[in-house]
């Protein structure tokens, strides 16, 4: 991975993606990326000094808000404003039972995710007790 991300910082590439795939589904027709997105982020922040590095969509219906916040921030500041945040509410109907959340409401708990993290990076001191 090393040198591939060597390539591509030297490259005219604009980005390398990561994707954001909790668990296999052999049913799903795709092997989807085997390693936590923020770690492998992390490692490729560490190795490269140009390209910017994104999530080609956390899957924040099977995620804590608040700590996808705070790797996201933690994440742009390691590589220095080279971070870039998608998000996803998830496709695959195989995980959810697996995180103890149901599929149909992913649209909604989306909606709720994507609040948290918006107001935990962009508000100072954001309020949750209301």
């Amino acid at each position: 991975m090393f040198e591939l991300a060597q390539m591509a910082d030297n490259s005219e590439l604009a980005d390398l993606w990561v994707r954001d795939v909790p668990l296999y589904d052999p049913e799903f027709g795709d092997v989807g990326q085997a390693y936590d997105p923020f770690v492998t982020l992390g490692y490729l922040a560490a190795v490269t000094k140009n390209i910017s590095l994104g999530t080609a969509g956390i899957v924040t219906t099977l995620r804590e808000p608040i700590l996808t916040a705070k790797q996201a921030v933690s994440m742009d500041q390691l590589s220095k404003g080279r971070f870039l945040l998608r998000l996803a509410t998830g496709d695959r109907p195989r995980e959810y039972p697996a995180f103890n959340q149901s599929f149909l409401n992913r649209g909604e708990c989306f909606r709720e995710t994507w609040d948290i993290i918006t107001r935990l990076m962009y508000q100072s001191y954001p309020d949750f007790s209301t």
